[in-house]
């Protein structure tokens, strides 16, 4: 199971971390690829954690995960 790409994704937390002002301005069409890849990301989270509890099930194995 492979990360999916997000080069949208990306595009926008660099210009979130490096704007000087305010505020910040996204067209529509770089607003719905950021939105898209996000919701990939999201699907991709959800499989992994299946696979993980399967896994679990199946093999008894301890999943060790940082206490937040």
């Amino acid at each position: 199971m492979n990360l999916p790409p997000t080069p949208a994704l990306s595009r926008f937390v660099q210009r979130c971390a490096t704007v000087t002002g305010d505020n910040i301005t996204v067209n529509k069409g770089d607003a719905q690829m950021v939105s898209k890849e996000y919701q990939q990301l999201l699907e991709y989270t959800v499989a992994l954690q299946a696979q993980l509890i399967e896994e679990r099930k199946a093999q008894e194995i301890e999943i060790v995960a940082p206490q937040w």
